[in-house]
């Protein structure tokens, strides 16, 4: 098995319905995919044959470049979607912490799961969990 001893940057640019990838740091390192899913592979023969080296003795990093309004339709996505996971996990523990304090206050499960607008069986879950 041969070392992985560096890692290339790859540009991906989409051009008439093709991903064209380059490599920067390997001048003549072109390759073209109809998906991204592809370009790792096709990406890593070009490198090798270019290079000299072995396909397997690097890593490659494949960055889509995309125009500016779909760059910032991308962040904004991700961002909301870390928005929402960190909202979820806040919430995930408000309501193990109300589970508990209702359980605490002498409040059955069914009680509990009335008040909180859950099933019975995540009350449950939650109980035993906690």
């Amino acid at each position: 098995m041969v070392a992985v001893t560096r890692t290339y940057e790859v540009c991906a640019e989409r051009a008439d319905g093709w991903w064209v990838l380059s490599v920067p740091e390997v001048p003549g390192a072109l390759s073209q995919v109809r998906t991204l899913s592809a370009a790792e592979e096709h990406v890593r023969e070009a490198i090798a044959f270019v290079a000299g080296v072995p396909a397997g003795s690097f890593a490659v990093n494949i960055v889509p470049r995309l125009p500016e309004q779909l760059t910032c339709d991308v962040a904004e996505a991700r961002e909301s979607a870390e928005a929402a996971r960190t909202a979820q996990e806040r919430a995930s523990a408000s309501v193990r912490h109300a589970v508990a304090s209702l359980r605490e206050a002498g409040l059955s499960g069914s009680e509990t799961a009335r008040i909180l607008g859950l099933s019975k069986q995540r009350v449950s879950q939650l109980i035993q969990a906690g």
